[in-house]
């Protein structure tokens, strides 16, 4: 049998680990015969199908996969059907022989995999219980007799108990590993400050270049006055200090540029046992509309000079009447 292509050649003393790479590819799974080491989100499905497919046996269930083909039945297959290439590699031993498997996974793709293989065993799953309990039910119904009976579905629910109890064990396991995976999603978007540190970029290019316009970059807010707005804090809650906008405002005290600060104390509840205000994110990404956002009530702001705080509710009216962040001076 021929080495495929898909994953870099391998010499035949190159005997890689699980998790190392090669040529864009990651090895995820290996074995002789069959993969019996995984890296640690796939052993999870691996060990599911598994329970899946032996349960299925034992009870006649022919599955198929989610677009109605015939189902994996091995783990090999199982592998390749979620997205996981298999490259076969041939021994010759002194009277025996054997095929050594190795699973490669394409870099930037494992969201991918997890998702079809929560599809797969999650339809897998159902066919096995659909189908187990149609059986029990066609024998049941063959039962003439009333302590057969008896004694054949109190053995039935036994069996049946510990039948579902493996199955939400398992599937507990992929809920918890979805939500983890969701967690770290999330924090890799707050994290994301893109968007917020190229608006900061532009701001401080206008300001060198003297250009009237009209910028928002998160709390910032340039007018084409050549003044700089910022929402330094929201009920108590500074600006995170790390954070591009809060470099760009130290900057623009040091360089005594023309600098409005201004905090917000809307309120947002707590009418009759105090004021509850609405806070400041922990991550500067919480701030990104802060200078269009609408409450119930009116913003309220304040400031250090009078007429700050009037001055702040207009430029907020005028950029909630606005579309974008970038208003056309």
């Amino acid at each position: 049998m021929g080495r495929k292509t898909f994953p870099p050649t391998l010499r035949e003393d190159d005997y890689p680990s699980i998790g190392q790479s090669r040529g864009g590819y990651t090895l995820v799974c290996h074995g002789d015969d069959r993969p019996t080491e995984w890296v640690g989100w796939l052993e999870e499905f691996a060990s599911t199908f598994e329970e899946i497919t032996n349960l299925a046996e034992e009870h006649g269930v022919m599955l198929t996969d989610p677009q109605g083909r015939h189902a994996p039945t091995s783990l090999v297959e199982f592998c390749q059907a979620i997205g996981i290439d298999m490259d076969s590699s041939p021994w010759q031993g002194q009277m025996i022989s054997g095929t050594y498997w190795l699973g490669w996974l394409r870099g930037g793709t494992v969201r991918a995999t997890k998702s079809r293989a929560r599809s797969l065993i999650a339809s897998l799953s159902k066919q096995v219980d659909t189908g187990v309990r149609a059986g029990i039910m066609r024998e049941l119904s063959a039962i003439r007799d009333l302590d057969t009976f008896l004694e054949r579905t109190a053995t039935d629910r036994r069996e049946l108990r510990q039948e579902i109890d493996t199955l939400k064990e398992s599937m507990q396991r992929l809920r918890t590993e979805a939500q983890q995976a969701a967690l770290t999603v999330q924090q890799r978007l707050n994290e994301d400050t893109h968007e917020i540190d190229q608006a900061c970029l532009e701001i401080a290019c206008a300001i060198l270049l003297k250009r009237p316009t009209r910028l928002v970059a998160g709390p910032l807010l340039l007018w084409d006055d050549g003044v700089v707005y910022a929402i330094v804090s929201r009920g108590g809650v500074p600006i995170p200090t790390d954070s591009s906008p809060r470099r760009v405002i130290d900057a623009l005290v040091a360089a005594n540029h023309p600098f409005v600060q201004i905090r917000e104390t809307t309120v947002i509840g707590g009418w009759t046992s105090g004021p509850i205000y609405r806070k400041g994110a922990p991550s500067i990404n919480g701030w990104a509309s802060v200078w269009k956002d609408q409450e119930k009530s009116a913003r309220r702001f304040e400031g250090d000079q009078p007429g700050d705080a009037e001055r702040a509710f207009e430029l907020h009216r005028q950029l909630v009447a606005s579309s974008t962040g970038q208003i056309e001076p």
